[in-house]
């Protein structure tokens, strides 16, 4: 169904993920009609992600799933009477959604909380400093280039390609809300965020093996996976507990809110150019229908000043008092 919409990085995510923790993990159940489904299956399914015996749990992995699970399910229960249902789901018989009877109401309370983590100075020189220490290459870039870029989103950076890089900027796809297309979110190619890419683009290069030319290919081809990175991050972040470099653990989403918090806070960059460099919700009718600029001018000035800063943060150097605040594009 999202294919058939045009969505093929969502329809990508779900078929990952359902890779991942239903197919491999359960082959037999996959194996068996969709009507032989039980919500004590689905219940297996996501024990295995977030149960009390589950070392490290990905809960919100496990909200994800159970989402997908109950939305394909529910395309398929009314698919018989609804004249715009693709035609793929219809035939399934089924009477009930076992996905929706599993109740996700403690699993949000636990693991889909709004952060508040930020990360102090010192806290971002010690990550910045692990940063360049990470064995893998790709690991390194991904993460080097999403905090250098103001924070992106690791799921939409991950799927970058080499067709989504040009001389002077790079596209980014936000596939947020009801949208029939991803929003291309374009961001200035400055030469940091260059570097880094041209490295990714030399150890991915277009070929038989990455015929669409996924920047963050894994040996396989495919991309590799967001949670992969999250779980960098957050092996990252023990260990700056374990050397007392920090007192609170942080995870991925941290990273991002530290970013924005200190573009706000310390180079006084607006809201308004943040939420383009952010790509967060863009609403009203003037920035829906009538501004269709992408801004990019505005934000090569608050990516400059905010490369720069880090540059100073990593080296120890105290920020300088005569930042500018940068206005909202005009």
């Amino acid at each position: 169904s999202l294919k058939a919409k045009g969505k093929a990085r969502s329809a990508y995510d779900v078929e990952n993920m359902v890779q991942n923790h239903i197919a491999k993990p359960f082959p037999e159940l996959v194996s068996s009609s969709a009507t032989a489904v039980t919500a004590r299956d689905v219940s297996t399914i996501l024990t295995r992600l977030v149960g009390p015996d589950t070392a490290t749990k990905k809960g919100r992995t496990a909200l994800k799933l159970r989402s997908y699970m109950a939305a394909a399910f529910k395309l398929a229960l009314g698919a018989e009477l609804d004249p715009m249902a693709p035609a793929s789901a219809i035939g399934f018989d089924l009477t009930m959604n076992p996905a929706a009877a599993v109740p996700a109401t403690k699993m949000a309370a636990a693991f889909h909380k709004v952060g508040e983590r930020t990360l102090t100075v010192d806290e971002l020189r010690n990550y910045l400093i692990r940063l360049e220490l990470l064995p893998s290459p790709i690991h390194r870039l991904a993460l080097e280039l999403q905090i250098m870029s103001g924070g992106q989103r690791l799921q939409q950076l991950i799927r970058l390609t080499h067709a989504d890089v040009t001389d002077g900027a790079f596209t980014l796809y936000d596939p947020k809300g009801k949208r029939a297309q991803p929003r291309a979110h374009v961001l200035p190619l400055l030469p940091e965020l260059r570097d880094r890419i041209e490295q990714l683009k030399a150890i991915n290069p277009v070929s038989e093996r990455n015929a669409k030319g996924n920047v963050f290919a894994s040996t396989g081809g495919s991309i590799i996976n967001a949670e992969t990175l999250s779980g960098v991050v957050h092996g990252i972040s023990m260990a700056m507990l374990e050397a007392k470099e920090s007192t609170t653990p942080f995870r991925g989403g941290d990273i991002r809110r530290t970013c924005e918090t200190m573009m706000a806070g310390t180079l006084g960059i607006h809201k308004d150019t943040r939420a383009q460099l952010l790509s967060h919700g863009i609403s009203g009718v003037q920035d829906k229908v009538y501004d269709k600029s992408n801004h990019l001018k505005t934000k090569e000035i608050a990516l400059r000043a905010w490369i720069d800063y880090l540059g100073a943060v990593r080296h120890g150097v105290e920020h300088a008092s005569n930042v500018v605040p940068l206005q909202a594009a005009k």
